[in-house]
């Protein structure tokens, strides 16, 4: 994937809206979505095992998934808010 947030395209931070970003902000919500149905299934196939490790190890790999999420979100703003992203910063 090419780096989209090029420098040399005139100062980003401070924009709050910058159109070159749209490409990137759909492939970071089909991402998100992707990733949504993702772990919905791996919390479905957790609530139908009756193994209980098989069951924590698939709702951990969901929350995992669900983290990743997370931080898709937080980059998806930082889009179109870079300044005031700092504090989701961990």
């Amino acid at each position: 994937m090419q780096n989209h947030h090029m420098h040399d395209h005139g100062p980003v931070h401070g924009m709050h809206h910058n159109p070159g970003h749209g490409h990137v902000e759909s492939e970071i919500q089909q991402c998100i979505q992707h990733c949504q149905h993702i772990a919905n299934h791996l919390r479905e196939a957790a609530n139908q095992t009756h193994d209980q490790r098989a069951r924590y190890m698939l709702t951990e790999a969901a929350r995992h998934v669900e983290e990743c999420i997370s931080g898709c979100e937080q980059a998806k703003m930082h889009l179109y808010h870079p300044a005031g992203t700092a504090a989701f910063a961990r």
